[in-house]
């Protein structure tokens, strides 16, 4: 017998609760020695300003941050007993509760199913995203060098496409090189494709905006190569056609779809000149966030398709849920019950406003891999 969404939202609230609870977290911190002893500041409410609130630790005002905790919490702290909370032992509590989600797999959601989930188990993409932060943490995260900024900082991620899951994060020095040659060879085929005029032209426009944005000049035989894409896989051709070799590689841009939301979203690149603990609580906060939201969000997406045939657009989904964070945080104060209700809530809210709307030619995710669904034709540019 079919399970029914409130029984799925349900076992989903029974996990988050398992790692987010008060107590849970209070123990989490004892681990660590976060919390020694009894104190009206917890392990909870570090998470909650770090993690919960729509406020970005690495730029807000101390003041302003006390403020947004006393509102929310009803923890009365001062801005410079605020400030000596952001020390080793609370990175050290963040980074351990980040591996814990990552370990345990919040979501351990079913893959979509499709024609190639017989073949291919998972679709694993890997990228990193990076951007600056001010010359005074340059000791300890050099910038790549090419910008005004000496310091800079660099996340790698792996996730499953499939299911959601966050397989592995990595936050390093900016200059930190994401490229190396492995070891293990196989045989491959590679593919040379010419572009047709209307795509190279849209593609010398782009390396046009480029020039000018960054002050550089694409030299005649860059221009000359703009033409055509040259593809390398070792699917078989019996499975992956030559046709489609360009779609399923598209796939693997859906991973800048979540990068644009960390900082559209969540701000993780913007700091200003504080001390090393606080920006490393935001970045690690800000990735349990991510990873919260985005679990969530396939979850949802996952139960959408289920239930209701129905494709979720992941940028429209992300920035509902995390409107609902603060709500799901008082939910988890309370008990598994509350939290399910609010998650029930959210996922109303996004069948009726978060699904994906077609463009013109333009293929899904569930296009590529074969998935029936319901769609709706859009011209609007947000998918």
């Amino acid at each position: 017998m079919s399970i029914s969404v409130s029984d799925e939202l349900q076992l989903f609230a029974q996990e988050i609760q398992k790692f987010l609870s008060p107590n849970i977290l209070r123990d989490f911190a004892r681990d660590v020695s976060f919390v020694q002893r009894t104190s009206k500041y917890q392990a909870k409410d570090l998470v909650a300003l770090c993690v919960w609130m729509s406020q970005n630790v690495a730029t807000t005002s101390l003041t302003q941050l006390s403020s947004c905790l006393e509102a929310s919490t009803e923890v009365l702290i001062s801005p410079e007993g605020l400030n000596q909370r952001f020390n080793k032992a609370a990175v050290q509590f963040l980074q351990h509760l980040l591996a814990e989600l990552l370990n345990q797999k919040l979501t351990s959601s079913m893959p979509i199913s499709s024609p190639y989930t017989s073949i291919f188990k998972r679709i694993r993409i890997l990228d990193s995203t990076a951007f600056q932060l001010p010359d005074p943490f340059s000791f300890v995260y050099p910038g790549a060098g090419g910008c005004s900024h000496t310091a800079g900082v660099k996340i790698q991620l792996e996730y499953d496409l499939l299911s959601g899951q966050f397989l592995h994060i990595h936050t390093g020095p900016g200059k930190q090189h994401d490229r190396t040659y492995g070891s293990l060879c196989v045989p491959t085929r590679v593919i040379v494709h010419r572009l047709t005029k209307e795509q190279q032209k849209k593609r010398l426009q782009d390396q046009t905006v480029r020039e000018k944005k960054k002050g550089m000049k694409y030299s005649a035989r860059s221009k000359r190569l703009s033409g055509i894409n040259v593809y390398m896989t070792n699917t078989p051709t019996d499975i992956v056609p030559m046709g489609q070799v360009h779609d399923w590689y598209s796939l693997r841009w859906q991973i800048e779809i979540l990068f644009k939301t960390w900082k559209s979203f969540f701000h993780i690149h913007h700091c200003k000149k504080i001390k090393r603990e606080r920006l490393e609580c935001h970045l690690y906060g800000q990735l349990i966030a991510i990873l919260l939201c985005s679990s969530t969000m396939f979850q949802m997406r996952q139960l959408l398709l289920m239930k209701k045939k129905r494709d979720l657009s992941e940028y429209k989904a992300i920035y509902v849920i995390k409107d609902y964070f603060l709500l799901l945080f008082q939910a988890i104060q309370k008990d598994t019950q509350e939290l399910s209700k609010i998650l029930i809530r959210l996922f109303n809210l996004l069948q009726q406003n978060g699904t994906k709307s077609h463009r013109y030619e333009k293929k899904t995710v569930f296009d590529i891999l074969g998935v029936v669904y319901n769609c709706t034709m859009s011209d609007n540019q947000a998918a």
